[in-house]
């Protein structure tokens, strides 16, 4: 709908320069008239030809105002019904996601969780450490390599080694 209405403005913005050089266009061709009539017409004829050129352009202008202020109408009149539309629809109250039918009491929490739909997916929490996950993807990475015993020895010393370093670690507090 938006871009209607853009579309509507740049159509609009195009006709009003069109029917702006044409109206330049008329001026212009007014002036040339004007110029070049004295020489050949006598003063009454002049003037006579002169009011009937000055009231068709100013017909012509009249309707082309007129069209150019019920083309602005309308899009005003558009822009008042989409904001009526929007704020109908901000108003709007949706059906709540679950509705307690059981005895059970639940926490917040639990509310919190089960207001967020069929949908909503929880992630499981792995409560493996990475020193685990380590020692897991070496050992599936090690089941196919040959003579992989000293590799394993090796593999698990060095993890080892790491994971003393983490627990032996001072933590800082800062206050």
């Amino acid at each position: 709908m938006v871009a209607a209405l853009k579309g509507k403005l740049s159509w609009m913005k195009e006709d009003r320069r069109i029917q702006n050089k044409k109206r330049d266009m008329c001026y212009t061709y007014v002036k040339v008239i004007h110029s070049e009539l004295p020489l050949g017409l006598h003063k009454i004829e002049f003037d006579n030809s002169d009011r009937e050129i000055r009231e068709k352009v100013d017909k012509i202008i009249q309707s082309k105002y007129e069209t150019q202020l019920m083309k602005l109408n309308n899009l005003i009149e558009n822009k008042l019904k989409i904001k009526e539309i929007n704020t109908n629809l901000s108003n709007h109250q949706f059906f709540k996601r679950f509705i307690f039918l059981t005895e059970t009491n639940f926490t917040i929490d639990e509310a919190a969780l089960l207001e967020k739909g069929f949908k909503h997916n929880i992630y499981p929490k792995h409560h493996t450490s990475k020193f685990e996950q380590l020692a897991i993807d070496t050992e599936i990475c090690l089941r196919n390599v040959e003579n992989n015993s000293s590799l394993k020895h090796l593999t698990a010393s060095v993890i080892r080694k790491e994971h003393l370093k983490k627990l032996n670690k001072p933590k800082l507090f800062f206050i």
